[in-house]
Formats: structure tokens, sequence, C-alpha cells
């Protein structure tokens, strides 16, 4: 009877140490594609407010922020140079909160599809008085602009013909944000690309800003897929604004409670994992703003899904984190499933389009996976990135298919369709031997199969125990 308790000891043993196996995910090749950078200006949206350099503007407009009212008031100077001036908000903005309380010198021909305000062609110096209302309580609601006794962030109006904004106090004006207040400028320098970061007092980081800034350079640098913009603004933002970020063209926000640590992840139902290189990886996607390459209906789910998915790997790369991270984080995701995602259909990403990022990171983790494997770590989804950023024309569904299969080697059809076309959620791309322990635990204790297992190994040594015991008092 001893044998039969000894045996079943074993049994359990054997099952705790057996290694979960992973294929390996080797590292990134460094890539020799040229230095290069472009101006960010041209790809701006017609609809989208922008501040020209003074050299390249007539009319000027000079900023002033009252904490006591948290109104920004723009006066407009030089209109005798032009014979008409227009400005306006779009609706986005409205419903984001963006109010114009007053407007002296214009006339409002604002409709529903935004506000537009024409200069009287009179008045000297007219002006334009913005504020934001509604503001909700912090982490409660999509609230994208703040105007509080502290600080302020604005959109720039839109306006025609192009004005240069200046603040007459303290504040900073970017090409399509206004950030109202005492504030510091960190800056770093990458190659041909600049790296700024504007954090207002009232904002407590939750890293360092040299910590940010160099994060971004090194990205700049490591994540080579293709021209970058030749500077980018990075904005650090406080409550009430919303928890996360949101990237425009080379400009971005995040929210100072974001941080470099995975173990913060899924906080507030979404994939925070370094919110500060997923806006940043944003700014790379040529294929979002520039109007040479754009992404077809069915691949529209890859502007997050990257973004997500190189938020992890950079901060790898850059070793804020490990592989047992990177593999721990990643096999989180896989089992934190929103319903049935097919990822190229936009109607099927599940409850607030969180598909795309969540299923769609899990997928580019696999598929960066399978093609280092399938070129021995010579290239990796960093070249598919380059090869639709500088792709002419809409990049489709069969266009990134063949864009894989240049980039692998191999056809990956079937392997795509199966993860991108249908609702099966794939294996992630995890680190070989990375947390071997530590996964090997999780998985007994938080799948289904695992779950088995232990209750199989616990009859076993419970079957033992019980007939050692009836042995013993025979």
């Amino acid at each position: 009877m001893r044998r039969a308790y000894l045996f079943a000891l074993l049994v359990l043993c054997s099952i705790l140490i057996t290694p979960i196996s992973f294929s390996d995910t080797g590292t990134a090749q460094e890539q020799s594609k040229s230095d290069s950078c472009i101006n960010p200006r041209s790809d701006i949206a017609l609809q989208d407010g922008v501040s020209v350099p003074r050299g390249d503007a007539n009319v000027t407009g000079r900023l002033s922020y009252d904490q006591n009212t948290q109104n920004l008031t723009i006066t407009y100077r030089n209109l005798s140079s032009v014979d008409e001036f227009w400005v306006g908000l779009t609706t986005t903005h409205y419903n984001r909160g963006v109010r114009v309380v007053n407007a002296t010198g214009f006339a409002n021909l604002s409709s529903d599809i935004g506000y537009s305000f024409q200069w009287d062609g009179e008045t000297r110096r007219p002006q334009l008085t913005l504020t934001v209302i509604n503001q909700p309580a912090p982490r409660k609601e999509d609230h994208e602009y703040a105007a509080t006794p502290r600080w302020g962030f604005f959109p720039v109006p839109s306006h025609s013909p192009a004005t240069n904004l200046t603040f007459a106090g303290q504040g900073f004006v970017g090409d399509q944000f206004i950030l109202a207040g005492p504030n510091t400028i960190y800056t770093a320098t990458a190659g041909c690309q600049d790296v700024r970061l504007i954090v207002p007092r009232a904002a407590n980081l939750s890293e360092s800003p040299s910590s940010i800034v160099d994060s971004l350079a090194s990205a700049s640098r490591q994540f080579d897929v293709g021209p970058r913009y030749s500077y980018i603004n990075a904005y650090a933002v406080t409550d009430p604004i919303r928890r996360g970020g949101a990237a425009q063209t080379h400009e971005f926000w995040v929210h100072d409670s974001a941080t470099f640590d995975f173990s913060s992840e899924f906080r507030g139902g979404v994939i925070p994992a370094n919110t500060w290189l997923h806006e940043y990886v944003h700014t790379r996607q040529l294929f979002v703003a520039n109007t040479s390459v754009l992404l077809g209906d069915r691949m529209w789910w890859f502007t997050e899904a990257s973004a997500s998915y190189y938020a992890v790997e950079l901060t790898t790369r850059q070793q804020y984190a490990g592989p047992c991270e990177y593999t721990y984080y990643f096999w989180n995701v896989s089992r934190t499933r929103m319903g049935q995602v097919v990822l190229s259909n936009q109607s099927r990403w599940g409850p607030n389009d969180q598909g795309q990022y969540r299923k769609g990171a899990v997928v580019l983790s696999a598929l960066d996976q399978r093609i280092q494997n399938e070129t021995n770590g010579q290239r990796s989804l960093d070249d598919v990135v380059y090869r639709i950023n500088t792709h002419e024309g809409t990049v489709t569904y069969t266009d990134f298919k063949q864009i894989v299969e240049s980039v692998a080697g191999t056809s990956l059809d079937s392997w795509l369709d199966a993860r991108i076309t249908t609702s099966t959620y794939p294996e992630p791309g995890l680190q070989k031997n990375a947390c071997r322990w530590h996964l090997t635990i999780e998985q007994l204790l938080y799948t289904n199969k695992g779950r088995a297992v232990l209750a199989m190994a616990a009859l076993t040594v419970f079957a033992a125990g019980y007939r050692i015991y009836h042995w013993r008092q025979s």
C-alpha cells in the first residue's frame, strides 16, 4: 500500500514540474533602413486645427487663460492683410465639452456639423473665448479636454487662413493642442526626430519625466518602420481627463497615472500597458494620417492592435520589463476574451471595440513569433509594419497577406485567415522558458484543463490515502 501512496505522490509531482513548452521568440534584429523624417503638418486633416510658425502666417492669435473663470481667450491681430477670416471647431470637440462662450467681432455661422465663425471685416482685434463644460468625475467618462483653476487643455481651432498662436502668459501651444498654465518641457533627440514632453505643474506623473522622454527617444530609434515625423509633442494630462491617452498625427496626450508596469493590466476594462509607447506607436503609423497610404476596411483592426502589441514589445526591448512579464502579460490577455471577435469585421469587435486591442495584440504577438521562427530571427513584425507604411494606396487584407508572405519567406494565408477572419482565439506568441514555474501554476489554477488535472491528482492522492488508512486499521 505504501507503493500506491508513493505512486500517487509521484503523479502529482510530475504534473507540477512538467514545463509548459513555448516556441522561442527571437529578438528583433537591428535594421538598416534609412533615417528619414517628414514634416507632420502636411498630414494634419483639414478639419483639425493647427497653429503654424510665425513666418508662415499673416494673422496671429494671442492666448490668455483666466484661472478664475477657466476661460481661454484668443485675441486675433493683423487681420488687415486678409479679406476673410474664419475660425472653426468640430462636433467632436463639442461632444467632448468644448464650448465657445463669447465671439466678439465674429458672425456665428455654426451648424450641426460644428462651430463656424466669420470675421465681420471691421473689428480690429476680434476675440473668441473657449471653455470646457460638463467635466465628469475622474475615471468616469471619455473626457479629453479640461478647464480647471490650475490648468487647461484645449484643441487648437481651425483657422482660414493659417494662423500663428502664442501665449500671453504661461502655457504651451502645440500644433493641435493647447496646454494652459505653468508647465515644464523636457526634450530629447533621436536621429532626425525631436521629442518634446510637456508636463503641467498640476500633473503628478507615475514615471519620471526623464524616463518617459528617454523611453520615447529609444522607441524612435528601435521602432524602425519607415519615415518618422521630424518632431513629436507628448502632453502629460491629469484629472478630470480620462485615464489612457489619444494621438493626433504627431502629437498625443497621456494621463499622468500611466506607468511602464504591466501589473496594472486591465485596469478600467482596457489594456493600459505603457500608454506612453502605445500612443507613440500611433505617431509612427503613416497609414493612419499620411495621404499616400491607408488601410482597407478589413484591416482597420491593425491600427490599435499594433499599438497595443508594440506598447509591450518596445517596453521589453527597453528592459523596463523582461521576458517573464512579456509572456505573462500576453498569456493573461489571451485568457481574458471579449466574446466571438472577428478582427476583419468591425461589427464583431466586441464591447467598446475592445477586440481589436485584445485579440489583435495576441494575434500580432503570435505573428511576430512565427515570422522570427521562419526567418531564424532575421525578420520580424517590424518589417511588416515598414512595408505597410511604405505601401502606395490602400492596404487590403489580401495585400497584408502578401506582405507577410514576402517578409516570412513562406505563405501564412491559412494561418492568418483562421485568426483574423474567424472568431478563433489564437495562442499568443510566448517566449521560451520565460516564467516557466509561474505560468505552470497559473495554467493549473486558471484553466479548465489545469483544474481537471488538479482534480484528478487530488482524487488519486485521496484514494491512495484512503487505502493506506484502511490497511493500517486492518
